[in-house]
């Protein structure tokens, strides 16, 4: 099966290059899938935890299938709308509100103001502890990234106009969300926003923009490689972090060892144990319960304590 998967994966990968196209959504999570699940395409790898020594393991076929339906199931989308001629003129260009972002200012100004007082001083301790900083997160951390993240988006791509106050803001909370936070997936979504935004409706071959295909795989490193950045950062051990960053070697560790390869090796741990997650609680906990304000989960079962 993992033969399939890659031929598969090739195949596609190869018709997106090359075909002359309008670049569309589906496109974006048929590309994002294929490099966050790029891990699979080695059969089998080393993996370790902090704390642990690493330990091998092998895709099975389950997980191949999966992977393969994921990929199929969109391209046979693409390849039966394709030739399928919507008049993109109106949505050619988006609705700007300086009403909006002044709102969206303010807001994030008391966000960012909740988001301290809930911290404390732990936010700005000179020990870097990412697991800590996780369990107190909180939904002012939900809120504060999100707005921000499509604040960002709106200033970049919207034909709006901002003030040096406005651009401060909305600039340094991402800053802050990223560095003191310690959140990058929001960024990675924020750069495939703007990303899409400039090329969609357009009929382009990808091959063809070379440069920046390769301008966007070296966002999409640094993104990744930017948790290794943050502990030194926080903890004041610039020697280190200048060591990291002229290190070639250390960026292919953090390719090898980075998140996707821990969420392909859980998917692939999940069929393996044949793991149940009750849909009635997976429902109220990620459909009903986010849009219910300043609550937190009352059912949390400890799912993943290996």
């Amino acid at each position: 099966m993992r033969s399939i998967y890659l031929i598969t994966a090739l195949i596609i990968i190869l018709y997106l290059l090359l075909k002359k196209r309008n670049i569309n959504i589906i496109s974006f999570y048929i590309i994002s899938s294929i490099i966050y699940y790029s891990p699979s395409f080695l059969g089998s790898m080393d993996i370790g935890f902090l704390g642990s020594p690493s330990m091998k393991f092998s895709f099975n076929t389950i997980t191949y299938t999966l992977l393969w339906i994921n990929l199929t199931i969109p391209f046979f989308y693409i390849l039966i709308t394709e030739k399928k001629q919507v008049d993109f003129s109106q949505f050619s260009s988006i609705s700007h509100s300086p009403f909006f972002l002044n709102i969206s200012v303010i807001t994030i100004i008391i966000l960012f103001v909740a988001v301290n007082i809930t911290y404390g001083s732990s936010l700005y301790a000179s020990t870097y502890d990412k697991i800590s900083l996780l369990e107190q997160s909180n939904r002012f951390v939900v809120y504060f990234k999100t707005l921000c993240m499509f604040s960002l988006v709106y200033v970049l791509v919207g034909n709006v106009k901002t003030t040096i106050f406005q651009k401060a803001i909305i600039f340094g909370s991402n800053v802050f969300i990223i560095f003191i936070l310690a959140h990058r997936s929001f960024m990675a979504i924020a750069i495939l926003s703007i990303i899409y935004h400039i090329a969609k409706y357009k009929k382009i071959r990808l091959v063809q923009h070379w440069k920046y295909l390769t301008l966007g795989f070296l966002l999409l490193v640094l993104v990744i490689a930017l948790k290794s950045f943050i502990g030194p950062i926080k903890t004041g051990n610039y020697e280190l972090l200048f060591d990291r960053i002229t290190d070639f070697d250390h960026y292919i560790s953090v390719l090898i060892q980075n998140e996707s390869t821990i969420i392909t090796f859980n998917l692939n741990s999940i069929i393996d144990h044949n793991f149940i997650y009750p849909p009635e609680d997976y429902l109220y906990n990620n459909l009903i319960l986010p849009f219910l304000p300043f609550l937190k989960n009352i059912h949390e079962p400890n799912l993943f304590n290996f």
